[in-house]
């Protein structure tokens, strides 16, 4: 049962917003429905793309080989299950009980540019 649920059936009486939300991070408080909950998730984890340039471009200016690479990491979660925009990567624990995201790193996505080249 919810917190409203019991508050409307007077089984507990309605306390104030900063303690309810200061309850549902402590150790003491117990496990409650706010720390019950599936993460799944399916990411694009990397992405590159690149180019050679054709010789007949390269002869001019010496160089045997030249090629072009754009990288990305960490793109997207194509699917997640994490509520509240929570970095499924980043919950501090999988036991029940250490649900939050309390000092947890958030989503790192990075680009690279690449050139590589043979004379």
């Amino acid at each position: 049962m919810t917190y409203a649920d019991a508050v409307k059936q007077g089984l507990l009486k309605p306390i104030p917003a900063y303690a309810y939300y200061e309850n549902l991070s402590q150790w003491s408080s117990g496990i409650r429905e706010y720390s019950v909950f599936e993460n799944s998730w399916v990411a694009l984890r990397e992405v590159t793309v690149g180019y050679s340039v054709p010789s007949k471009y390269l002869s001019k200016l010496k160089i045997n080989t030249l090629s072009l690479n754009l990288t990305g990491r960490n793109i997207a979660y194509l699917y997640k299950t994490a509520k509240d925009g929570v970095n499924p990567e980043s919950i501090f624990s999988n036991r029940a009980g250490a649900f939050a995201e309390y000092g947890g790193f958030p989503l790192v996505r990075s680009l690279g540019f690449n050139i590589r080249a043979s004379f």
